[in-house]
């Protein structure tokens, strides 16, 4: 899909973001003190 159908791609990648920052702004308002972003599947890139 992302080599066939790069818009799709690119919806898909900008819907996870948006979805990624209520997540951890929703931690951050229950009181979480710290964050920890990583990609574990950073290797496959």
């Amino acid at each position: 899909m992302m080599y066939r159908d790069e818009a799709t791609w690119f919806a898909l990648m900008d819907h996870l973001v948006e979805m990624s920052i209520n997540y951890v702004s929703a931690q951050i308002e229950a009181g979480a003190e710290l964050i920890q972003v990583f990609d574990f599947l950073g290797w496959c890139i």
